[in-house]
């Protein structure tokens, strides 16, 4: 038993490292992007790429109901495909927020009510990730 939740610890220290560590790649690709140093296009590519595997790192930190993880994933790649066909309005945001709480709404469902303070937590830093995304394609 003690060993199980000592795997457990090290396997969560060693996720927020590669959530570290993609944090990083995003910031390092989008600087070389920015300065030239990268094509634009590549660049773009890359930096959706990172921002996915951030979510999924982000993900498979707070749950690990396949459920839930699936709901979220199918919420991210609908909402990448909403930002990039559609243009950012007021609008837009207010739709973002209203697929949010239905998304946590459907968590809650899954997880149970006991649970509700880490979704919030991870709603919380997944939309301050979403906003840093959103900030870099407007600089981008």
């Amino acid at each position: 038993m003690f060993t199980q939740k000592n795997e457990n610890e090290s396997n969560k220290v060693d996720r927020i490292v590669l959530l570290i560590s993609t944090i990083v790649g995003y910031v390092a690709v989008f600087i070389a992007t920015k300065t030239g140093v990268l094509n634009p296009y590549l660049g773009a590519i890359v930096l959706i790429f990172l921002y996915m595997y951030l979510n999924f790192n982000l993900t498979n930190i707070f749950f690990v109901s396949k459920r839930t993880t699936f709901k979220v994933y199918i919420f991210m790649i609908l909402e990448i495909m909403y930002f990039f066909m559609t243009a950012f309005t007021l609008r837009n945001i207010v739709i973002y927020f209203i697929g949010i709480g239905i998304l946590s709404y459907l968590i809650i469902q899954d997880e149970g009510k006991s649970e509700a303070l880490k979704i919030y937590r991870f709603l919380g830093i997944y939309t301050i990730i979403k906003i840093i995304f959103v900030l870099t394609w407007i600089v981008f």
